[in-house]
């Protein structure tokens, strides 16, 4: 059995290929010896700090190509093929190492890349004095780890809960004389309202950049008016009092997340989270995701009384619906906690105050994200 796991490398992990610069001198014993070193430090720090992901070094391809040769010529059946090492190249990510050992210095690199979006997504280097290339490599690994710690190849999967409640209480009224018919009236108008909505978001993060979940939303508004108009004009110039009231209620119910997104070919929830680790050690978590279309009914009672008759304008008794939706786009943090730490949790309350409407938001949230 070969000790290259080809089925590993063709498995759902991530899948990272250890390749050396060709402008890497090899045949020089202090580089070879420096790059066999940043190797094996690479190696190491995925089997410890990225379990989730499988490594291999292209010297294990080549073991893998010149024993399929043997085995082709001693005729073994089941001999490796062509097409078990192309599988085997087939991976998500490559890194690429490189040294060069002059006389008072050493400089040792090592490049992430992601094959896919043919970008670089970490990268571990230094330039020391001296010759102490065992340093220089294990450091440039180490930075190279931590920078893919940070890319979450090995992803924070866990719940992130969200409430935002909405509530609103207005009343205002205006009064000012007037006068018609030989005498002295009022103009009042009184209007209140009251909103209350709650939103519970429930979102599970499954990937570095894919989530499902849910969603939960209720709406009750009320708005009122009464208006009295002691000298109110009826479309036959006649004036007189009148007093109008109308009332606004409108509801709304809504359950479940869109599915307007694609994944590998294939329909998925609307919800994204990100976490955004900084240099000074702390993070942000950034949570965007938007509702099927829920129903909103709107109902509307109007009447007034007075000079113009009970119809001018006629009593009015509707409901309308139509269809309605939400969604979600908050940053929280920051908060103390690096990348490196295999659990991130987290929970807070905060309240904002809208300064023109003076509408009171609380939002209530926790999360709780492990890694492999």
């Amino acid at each position: 059995m070969l000790a290259f796991n080809l089925s590993g490398i063709l498995s759902a992990k991530p899948q990272f290929m250890i390749v050396i610069s060709k402008g890497t001198d090899m045949k020089d014993p202090a580089t070879s010896a420096c790059i066999n070193w940043l190797e094996h430090r690479v190696w190491d720090g995925f089997k410890k700090q990225l379990p989730c992901a499988d490594v291999n070094m292209m010297s294990g391809i080549e073991a893998m190509l010149n024993f399929g040769r043997q085995q082709a010529l001693l005729g073994t059946q089941n001999a490796v093929t062509m097409d078990d090492i192309s599988g085997a190249m087939g991976v998500e990510y490559m890194i690429l190492i490189s040294a060069t050992i002059l006389t008072n210095s050493v400089t040792c690199k090592a490049t992430s890349f992601n094959m896919r979006k043919k970008a670089s997504i970490a990268e571990g280097f230094l330039q020391a004095q001296g010759s102490n290339f065992i340093e220089c490599a294990s450091q440039v690994a180490d930075m190279l780890i931590k920078e893919l710690i940070k890319y979450e190849i090995c992803p924070y999967t866990g719940s992130i809960n969200v409430q935002v409640k909405s509530e609103l209480t207005t009343k205002k009224t205006d009064s000012y004389p007037v006068y018609c018919n030989g005498k002295d009236g009022l103009y009042k108008l009184e209007t209140n309202s009251i909103k209350n909505s709650d939103v519970n978001w429930k979102i599970t993060k499954l990937k570095k950049n894919q989530s499902d979940g849910t969603v939960g939303y209720n709406l009750y508004e009320v708005s009122n008016i009464e208006e009295q108009n002691d000298c109110y004009k009826c479309p036959s110039g006649r004036e007189g009092s009148r007093m109008y009231t109308e009332s606004v209620t409108q509801t709304a119910v809504i359950e479940g997340l869109s599915k307007e997104s694609s994944f590998e070919g294939e329909k998925v929830s609307d919800a994204y989270c990100q976490l955004t680790f900084e240099d000074n050690g702390t993070y942000f978590l950034q949570v965007k995701s938007a509702s099927k279309k829920g129903n909103r009914k709107v109902k509307t009672i109007q009447k007034a009384e007075g000079t113009c008759g009970n119809l001018n304008p006629p009593p009015k008794n509707e409901t309308l619906e139509n269809n309605v939706d939400i969604s979600i786009k908050e940053r929280f943090g920051p908060f103390q906690g690096t990348s490196e730490e295999k659990v991130l949790s987290q929970k807070q309350t905060i309240t904002r105050i809208d300064p023109l409407t003076k509408e009171k938001t609380t939002i209530s949230f926790d999360f709780n994200l492990k890694r492999e």
